[in-house]
């Protein structure tokens, strides 16, 4: 080969090179165009002093924060608790240690007769008829207000009741059986109900970091938007996690289910809310934080975000934003 043809086919190797790194750069500003611009949004028109914004997408991940938001600063999830709660359940469910259609008095204390019938199920799914507010001391004797099985009624005490199943069903209390079945397998390093001195130390808000064990299946567990980077990984790789097990219009009412967008379908602790792109998400608050958590079944893209106020329109209006970034994101 002459010198002359080695040169032109070396600049047209460079070339292609050149051309293919441009077109990388592209699909990288088009996918991280809306992604900065949702975060801007998001923190805004919340009104928070901190808010940050993971995204998985495609493989990849990309962080926004605002304010003193870091990756690894550490936040309270709130009820979000509800879906590792479940993320638990299906595991336990898969080594045969419990069943979706266990009797909840199964797991009952000794001595404690239910009123109704309740499954693990319907605990997950938010139609055991139980309250949404209660007493602890009380919560093995409060009574449903609606039929367990007809109607959806937001409840923090079903999740509570749920977490002891699972404590019950494998005799091993609830926050070890979180870290040695979901956080400590996935490397969830820093999502805990019991953060250390140096996790508090990054805690995004000024309320000193409390441990509240009885309260660690529906709302006081802590994370990172990191943990939950990784987390949403495995959510998305994750069929058995995706099923949605009761519609709408399968019951006779729904409610505290649509803050997250009106709600069609019910999984476990996850709602499906009312969108083009299936999306299951779930939203969070808990002293001083609002968080939600999304992402597609079809394995493209999961979003966390939090933002450091309790104004629960700022929460309607992140959700809202959020579940269209994810539906602009899969158009790409």
């Amino acid at each position: 080969m002459s010198r002359t043809k080695s040169a032109k086919s070396s600049r047209q190797r460079r070339g292609l090179v050149n051309a293919s790194a441009l077109l990388f750069a592209i699909s990288c500003f088009a996918q991280t165009k809306p992604i900065k611009e949702t975060a801007n949004i998001i923190f805004k028109t919340s009104g928070a002093p901190h808010a940050a914004l993971l995204v998985v997408h495609d493989g990849k991940t990309y962080f926004e924060g605002h304010g003193k938001a870091k990756e690894d600063s550490l936040v309270r999830i709130g009820s979000i608790s509800k879906v590792l709660n479940t993320s638990l359940m299906v595991k336990l469910v898969a080594q045969g240690k419990l069943k979706l259609e266990d009797q909840l008095q199964r797991y009952a204390p000794q001595g404690t007769s239910l009123p109704q019938p309740i499954t693990l199920l319907q605990l997950a799914t938010h139609t055991s008829g139980l309250p949404r507010s209660f007493n602890y001391k009380a919560r093995w004797t409060s009574f449903p207000n609606t039929a367990p099985g007809t109607s959806a009624l937001y409840s923090n005490l079903a999740f509570v009741l749920l977490a002891e199943a699972q404590a019950k069903a494998t005799n091993t209390p609830y926050p070890q059986l979180l870290e040695s079945q979901i956080t400590k397998p996935l490397g969830l390093k820093d999502t805990t109900p019991s953060p250390t001195p140096s996790q508090c130390e990054r805690l995004l808000s000024d309320p000193p970091c409390t441990t509240d064990f009885p309260l660690a299946g529906t709302a006081s567990v802590y994370s990172t938007a990191h943990d939950m980077g990784i987390w949403l990984r495995h959510l998305i790789a994750n069929k058995a996690l995706h099923k949605t097990y009761i519609e709408r219009e399968s019951l006779k009412s729904v409610e505290g289910l649509d803050s997250g967008g009106q709600a069609v379908a019910i999984g476990l602790g996850w709602i499906q809310p009312k969108t083009t792109t299936r999306i299951l998400e779930k939203t969070g608050g808990h002293e001083g934080f609002l968080t939600y958590i999304a992402f597609t079944p079809n394995g493209r893209t999961g979003v966390f975000a939090v933002i450091t106020t309790m104004d629960l329109e700022a929460s309607r209006r992140l959700a809202a934003r959020v579940n269209e970034l994810i539906e602009e994101l899969n158009k790409k």
